[in-house]
């Protein structure tokens, strides 16, 4: 029936006896046979290997972001350790940037924290769980993840979870995740991060179809070149064997040329099976001869490898173009690694059809472990210089700036793309520029590195000081190749030495003032008992002096003056913060028309003096004779700014109301009701120069023996004490402004009650001590003219001799506070003891350690200040002894 078909079908016939042809087996077969085993490797080990290289390496990475993550919570940890700031500070920061910290290709990637308890410390995509108890929270499959994320950390401090989470920022779609979890110790946190195994599934399944697509057209066109390739060999043929001879001929020749070539040099077919090689190519596989030929390329090549030349080869032969240096890692028989440089270029047969690749093969393995020393040695330097906390950049000859580390580009808020390739001399001011330029051109071998500080000035307007170290390199035949510039912000240390600076300047003038204060008091002391032997005397003379004598008025006169030089004491007390004033209610109207009536007879008749009073004034808290002071000192100034013309003297008070809006200007004050005593004069004015000096202690611009620059400093302190403000206005030729605010007060004005006008006396026995031999004799006459029987001793120990000699004689004991060999508190301690209920009246001309109340506790019944005036005293021994009665 075949044969009977045959012959009936002569096509069939020629058909079956192409198809049954050696050349058509030998062809089809092989290439069929490949393209299978090749599809099958791709698809059942390339792609499962990829997919786990793929993970393997999302892993890493994330591994790789929550290290780097770690340490920034390990930096804030060492601020907390060096006292920079409190624990408490520390995590909020780090959460506060940590919650804003994304990768991935769409930035949507992210870190959370929770802790070992495990409680959720941030969440960015879930904040409703922060501060959570995570406990029994549990993904879509029921597994409790957050405490096995806790059992991943307990065991080695690290590890990778798998659980079901919603995708990035979407919390409808649940999707597979494996996260990479890492504890922070010393604050008990857990930071994560993850990946979405859909990611990998996505790019595989992408892959998958791209490879399916490409095998397609692959096997299309392998199909049609087999079919191509059988018509052609047929028609060949019958040439094959015309030129076998010849061909045989030049092969000869062609392996003698091979086999003494050092690089190696291999053939192989379209399938990638090797057909001829040279000795070279064996030695370097590591495979005899006669076993390398047939072997297909996959046997000397891991997967990765055969993958890239397989795309090599075919680029070669999809477009017939050879390929010049292809370098790819050679796997030999004993497991060791070569690496191989290989040009390849396309086989032609007989019928100049593509049969196969022809290659030449060259050992670089020295040359890329080289070139791998010198990458890792690069990438070395390149992390040491991303991490150094200076500012690292290089520069060429020609001063262009080839790179420039972050810490470098963030000092000048910019990137490197715009810094790389560009001059330097385009980030300098012209009047800096050739400045700079000058000090890199001053570097040489015998001196190339030089250190210098820079003031900086940012493009915010921010200044910074930073400290730069320029070094010049040259090669060996000592040519200049680059600069580099290593800079640090210095700014910190710059200000801290500057308020040390003002911190130590704070502290001369406190140690100034303190002196100040010490040697006042020791003024105050002498002064105030010199001044009490004056007093005392005149108002002995004024006592025997009748009233129509003019001897009495100047007595007066230098009665005043003397209580006048008692205020100065108090003006320095006061400076010196050695005395404290008494504030009460106060109608400060009333104390001003007493003090420009004392001023009046004083001041020159070319000046005029004008007081205003706006409405009734409201009652302050104050004190009368610092009140008195303030319009004395301003008053006084006024006047010799205008003792060389005709002038005015313009002092004016009236009510104002501070809102919030105007405490701009005016810090230290709240909002309120205020009395605004205003002192003018059209003077010569102040200098702009000096005007925020004048309120300095010991700052004056009035010539030697005019004034000592205290006054003005006084004033400031009275009425900051004050709760006040005050604030100066002036022009140059046009005059001066005092502008004064006091917070009014509710309250009711006291007038003081003048003393009665008769002298209180008395009979009974006093002992008076005081170390001053001219105070004794005063104060004793003049109490024994009131009446009192006075014994009166300068020593201490005498006076208590006495006292024990006859305790029952005395009624009263008047000590002076501060005597050598035995102080009053020690004199009133021992008198005491020999009779406790004896009144005493404690004098001081000045002691910072006795106070009413101080006195009292000793035992005292009064305490008087001197100087007093024989009337203050006739009153205290009056109260003392009737307090006692």
């Amino acid at each position: 029936m075949m044969t009977e078909n045959r012959q009936k079908y002569p096509i069939l016939k020629r058909m079956l006896q192409f198809i049954a042809a050696p050349t058509v087996i030998n062809v089809v077969l092989p290439v069929g046979l490949t393209v299978v085993l090749f599809i099958g490797a791709v698809f059942f080990l390339t792609l499962p290997s990829f997919e786990a290289n793929l993970i393997s390496a999302k892993q890493e990475t994330i591994k790789e972001l929550t290290s780097l993550t770690w340490e920034i919570l390990n930096g804030f940890e060492k601020k907390i350790q060096t006292g920079e700031m409190s624990r408490s500070q520390a995590q909020q920061l780090a959460k506060e940037y940590i919650r804003d910290l994304r990768y991935g290709p769409e930035r949507k990637d992210y870190f959370w924290i929770n802790d070992m308890h495990p409680t959720m410390v941030m969440h960015p995509y879930r904040p409703e769980l922060n501060g959570s108890d995570l406990t029994n929270f549990t993904d879509s499959k029921g597994n409790r993840l957050f405490i096995e994320i806790v059992k991943a950390v307990k065991v080695d401090g690290q590890g990778y979870v798998q659980y079901m989470w919603q995708w990035k920022d979407n919390p409808d779609r649940i999707v597979p995740k494996l996260s990479y979890v890492r504890e922070f110790k010393p604050w008990g946190w857990i930071i994560g991060t993850g990946i979405y195994l859909d990611d990998v599934q996505t790019k595989i399944h992408q892959l998958s179809q791209n490879l399916q697509y490409l095998f397609s057209v692959i096997l299309f066109f392998i199909i049609l070149l087999s079919l191509y390739t059988i018509w052609h060999a047929r028609q060949n043929e019958k040439k094959k064997n015309i030129a076998e001879t010849s061909l045989k001929s030049s092969e000869e020749r062609y392996r003698t040329i091979l086999k003494i070539f050092e690089d190696g040099y291999f053939e192989v077919d379209l399938a990638g099976n090797m057909v001829f090689c040279n000795d070279s190519m064996s030695k370097l596989t590591g495979f005899p001869k006669e076993k390398l030929l047939g072997m297909n390329n996959r046997n000397y090549m891991d997967d990765e490898t055969a993958y890239k030349v397989y795309k090599t080869f075919n680029e070669v032969y999809r477009t017939g173009k050879p390929n010049k240096g292809i370098d790819w890692k050679l796997s030999r028989p004993d497991g060791t690694k070569k690496w191989i440089e290989t040009s390849v270029t396309l086989l032609y047969d007989s019928d100049n059809q593509p049969a196969g690749f022809r290659g030449v093969v060259r050992d670089i393995s020295e040359r890329k472990t080289a070139e791998e020393s010198l990458q890792k040695s690069k990438n070395r330097y390149q992390a040491i210089v991303e991490d150094m906390p200076s500012m690292i950049c290089h520069i060429r000859t020609d001063f262009i700036l080839t790179f420039a580390n972050d810490n470098y580009c963030r000092s000048f808020h910019t990137t490197p793309d715009k810094l790389i390739g560009q001059s330097l001399e385009n980030f300098i001011p012209k009047e800096e520029w050739v400045k700079v330029k000058n000090h890199f051109l001053s570097l040489s071998i015998q001196n190339p590195m030089k250190t210098h500080i820079r003031e900086t000035v940012l493009q915010t307007g921010e200044i910074r000081w930073k400290e730069w170290t320029d070094r010049a390199l040259f090669n060996e035949r000592g040519e200049l190749t680059e600069y580099q510039t290593l800079g640090r912000d210095i700014t910190d240390q710059k200000l801290a030495a500057q308020e040390k600076e003002a911190l130590e300047k704070q502290l001369r003038h406190s140690q100034k003032m303190e002196s100040i204060g010490t040697l006042t008091g020791g003024i105050a002391h002498d002064f105030n008992n010199i001044l009490s032997i004056i007093l005392g005397n005149t108002e002995i003379a004024m006592d025997d002096v009748p009233e129509w004598n003019p001897a009495r008025k100047n007595l007066a006169e230098i009665r005043n003056a003397t209580l006048r030089a008692k205020d100065v004491i108090q003006q320095l007390l006061s400076f010196t913060r050695k005395a404290e004033h008494q504030l009460k209610p106060l109608k400060i109207d009333l104390v001003i028309e007493e003090t420009l009536t004392l001023l009046r007879a004083s001041i020159p008749p070319n000046i005029t003096i004008r007081k205003t009073v706006h409405e009734p004034i409201g009652m302050v808290m104050a004190n009368p004779t610092q009140i008195h002071q303030i319009i004395l000192n301003l008053c006084t100034n006024a006047v010799h700014a205008m003792e060389n013309r005709k002038g005015m003297l313009d002092i004016e008070l009236s009510n104002t109301f501070i809102d919030k809006p105007d405490l701009k200007n005016d810090p230290g004050l709240s909002a309120g009701n205020y009395v605004l005593l205003e002192v003018r004069d059209n003077g010569e004015g102040i200098d702009e120069g000096v005007i925020e000096k004048i309120f300095d202690p010991y700052f004056t611009t009035k010539e030697i023996g005019k004034g000592n620059g205290m006054g003005l400093s006084i004033v400031h302190g009275i009425v900051k004490n004050h709760s006040g403000d005050i604030k100066v206005i002036s022009r140059i030729n046009e005059g001066t402004s005092f502008r004064i605010l006091f917070p009014i007060v509710n309250g009711e004005y006291e007038k003081e009650k003048k003393s009665s006008y008769e002298i209180p006396k008395g009979n009974s026995t006093i002992l008076f001590v005081d170390d001053e031999e001219l105070i004794v004799q005063i104060t004793q006459k003049q109490l024994e003219r009131l009446g009192y029987h006075v014994e009166a001793e300068t020593d201490p120990l005498r006076a208590l001799d006495r006292f024990t000699a006859e305790p029952d004689l005395f009624d009263l004991l008047i000590t002076d506070m501060t005597m050598p060999q035995m102080t009053g508190e020690e004199l009133v301690q021992e008198i005491k003891k020999i009779k406790p209920g004896i009144p005493v009246i404690i004098c001081t001309g000045y002691n910072d350690k006795i106070t009413e109340a101080i006195s009292k506790k000793i035992g005292a019944g009064g305490l008087l200040m001197k100087p007093f005036g024989i009337n203050e005293l006739a009153v205290m021994i009056r109260n003392v002894l009737d307090a006692k009665d």
